[in-house]
């Protein structure tokens, strides 16, 4: 019996994401754009790489399909997912702002997920070069390669897993904690909204994004959908990124248009800070008495917000 190569595995994985991830971005071109024009460095340069960075992942795609040209697409994707890597680290030494990632699961994974992820790639490309180099007439060796790359690949589905059970994340051990006070620029680029001033006497529903983060935009679609039955709760959306980017957000979901929706700016970023968060959405609810009574991390839906309201 013919024995598989770790090296047809390694390009199969390759093929599949690059592919998985091109696509993702390929679907909204527009958003991807506007997601990468609030990073350093790429910000500047977004205006052709949203479109330049897809196609460049179709590219490998095909080379590593071609087996005349799969040694070349592994040294390509080699240098590639090293640079990007190393871009990750630059940002998680920048102290910025929470981003969401570059399409489908993978945007969900948070930033040392990330990089445990393409650190581990990295390391199937290296296998699959190590074996295609030095392994040849090495039937032993061959076999370990074989053996690491099925354990490098169980890593990186285990770590895919683990965002699936942890999305949608409800926290409760912060319940009874008070609506912490700060401000939110409004729209109109004048008004500043203290929380201290939020009424008691009605459910208070904080939700933390991003402008450009898709899952943010369908949780606040999904809410806008059943406003039917959250119209007598408040909802007060948050962000720290740029006025002109909560602006557009504003303008393109209609958010105006509820009276019960107040969208703004938290240039201090004090409503994820307080609560920690690595990641958007995060929705925070909160009382009558503006008391916390949970929290979900990640996606939620209008039913989950209902479920924590009426327990």
């Amino acid at each position: 019996m013919r024995q598989v190569k770790s090296i047809n595995i390694i390009t199969h994985f390759l093929i599949i994401l690059f592919l998985y991830t091109a696509s993702n971005k390929l679907i909204e071109p527009q958003l991807f754009r506007e997601q990468i024009s609030t990073l350093p460095i790429i910000g500047t340069l977004s205006r052709f790489l949203y479109l330049a960075i897809p196609i460049a992942e179709v590219s490998l795609s095909v080379l590593l399909f071609i087996p005349k040209f799969r040694i070349k697409g592994l040294y390509a994707s080699l240098i590639i997912m090293t640079l990007f890597t190393f871009y990750l680290i630059f940002l998680s030494f920048q102290n910025n702002k929470v981003s969401c990632g570059c399409g489908g699961i993978i945007e969900d994974l948070s930033m040392t997920q990330h990089l445990i992820f393409n650190i581990g790639c990295i390391s199937l490309i290296i296998t699959g070069l190590v074996e295609f180099i030095w392994s040849k007439n090495l039937i032993n060796f061959r076999r370990f390669l074989f053996c690491v790359t099925i354990a490098i690949l169980i890593v990186i589905g285990s770590l895919i897993g683990s965002t699936f059970s942890s999305k949608n994340r409800i926290d409760s051990s912060l319940k009874g904690k008070p609506l912490p006070s700060f401000n939110i620029l409004l729209p109109d680029s004048i008004t500043l909204l203290n929380t201290n001033a939020i009424p008691t006497g009605k459910t208070t529903i904080i939700i933390g994004f991003s402008p450009t983060c898709p899952h943010c935009e369908a949780e606040i679609k999904d809410i806008i959908h059943n406003m039917d039955r959250l119209d007598k709760n408040d909802f007060i959306l948050v962000t720290p990124y740029a006025f002109k980017e909560m602006k557009y957000f504003v303008t393109r979901l209609g958010l105006n248009k509820y009276k019960n929706i107040t969208t703004g700016m938290d240039s201090t970023n004090i409503f994820l800070s307080y609560f920690k968060s690595s990641s958007v959405p995060y929705t925070a609810i909160f009382n009558k008495q503006k008391m916390l009574m949970g929290i979900v991390e990640g996606q939620t839906n209008a039913e989950i917000i209902n479920q924590i309201i009426s327990q």
